[in-house]
């Protein structure tokens, strides 16, 4: 792992610096390890930049699919209100009818039972 390799890395300049007997070598592994630290904290900077624009695409992503899921349950919604309506209108069609042939029997039964009275 990135951890365990940059123990190693620590580990191995802590002997080497123990050789180092002059200033000017000290001032050198110095330099060096701010421009290892400065390469570090640029690649941090990078890597934050790359997880906020991640979550910034992911959210919209989010957004696209909730929206396409709110134009989908308004479609099936209005395309509920419709069959709703279509229903109710073959029902009253349906009770109108009936109601029609309802009343024709009744009044053949009238015409007959004035047939047999007769």
């Amino acid at each position: 792992s990135a951890l365990e390799t940059e123990k190693l890395r620590i580990s191995r300049l802590e002997e080497a610096e123990q050789s180092m007997t002059s200033v000017e070598e000290l001032k050198k592994a110095l330099k060096r390890e701010r421009q290892h630290s400065v390469r570090l904290a640029s690649d941090l900077a990078a890597l934050r930049v790359e997880n906020v624009q991640g979550q910034a695409e992911a959210e919209i992503h989010e957004e696209g699919r909730i929206n396409a899921l709110m134009r989908r349950l308004e479609c099936l919604q209005r395309e509920k209100g419709r069959i709703i309506v279509e229903l109710e209108r073959e029902e009253e069609m349906l009770t109108n009818t009936l109601q029609k042939k309802l009343n024709e029997v009744r009044r053949e039964k009238m015409l007959l039972e004035r047939q047999i009275e007769q």
